[in-house]
């Protein structure tokens, strides 16, 4: 499989997921995988999680599904989280809890290739800062790889243990001889100030990354949360990205 879609953080946003999967089948990508946080904060859990399934996605466990499943009591989430987090589970039919609690923390893509949601060993660990991809390049050189995807800040980051790149669309090639962090992005909740859906291909026979921007019916995103009682501030949101 040569081109490789990645997404993260969809949190139920419908309108975003159906928009980015449809760029994802016309840029000819063979498999999806998502690295967690499928649901929550947005009104549409179980449709999310129906089309990834019928995708073929490959899905981790993020902190959302943990929470929404009851893996963890989830004490480092705000007063809005823990109602969403509660709706959601309301609106997800058992069969769809029980696949997301069965979701892997981690996926070896290849013996070089890690996904994880927050970082290798904590799905609530937020990877943003130019020390925190420099440590975490570190830990991967102990660990053997070469490549690791990850997501839950909402932004798309591009990391190659020199530099860090964060911003729109724009396609890196893969330098030989260094270890690369790569985060695609949101689907359904950007907080880089561009409300479009995000998302990153990797090309393996190019060796490239390519990050990606989508848009998509936000007004009806919103619509959608309002009407099942989220909390109004989560609509606001997505027009803002952040």
């Amino acid at each position: 499989m040569s081109r490789l879609a990645f997404i993260s953080d969809i949190h139920s946003n419908r309108q975003a997921l159906t928009a980015v999967m449809e760029s994802i089948a016309y840029l000819d990508c063979q498999e999806i995988l998502c690295l967690g946080d499928l649901v929550g904060y947005g009104a549409k859990p179980s449709e999310c999680v129906d089309l990834l399934r019928g995708a073929g996605a490959r899905c981790l466990l993020g902190n959302h599904e943990a929470m929404v499943t009851g893996k963890e009591p989830g004490l480092g989430f705000n007063e809005k989280s823990l109602l969403a987090a509660e709706i959601t589970r309301g609106l997800l039919p058992a069969e769809a809890l029980e696949f997301l609690a069965g979701l892997p923390l981690t996926i070896n893509l290849k013996p070089d290739v890690l996904l994880c949601h927050g970082s290798p060993t904590n799905y609530s660990q937020y990877i943003h800062l130019e020390g925190d991809f420099s440590l975490l390049c570190q830990d991967m050189e102990t660990a053997g790889l070469n490549l690791c995807f990850l997501g839950h800040t909402h932004k798309p980051a591009w990391f190659d243990g020199q530099d860090l790149w964060q911003g729109g669309p724009k396609e890196f090639l893969l330098s030989a001889g260094r270890r690369h962090i790569i985060n695609p992005g949101s689907v359904g909740q950007p907080r880089d100030r561009d409300p479009r859906a995000s998302f990153a291909v990797w090309d393996q026979e190019a060796g490239t990354i390519g990050f990606h921007r989508v848009e998509y019916d936000i007004q009806a995103a919103q619509a959608d949360i309002i009407q099942a009682g989220l909390p109004e501030q989560l609509a606001d949101r997505l027009l803002e990205g952040r």
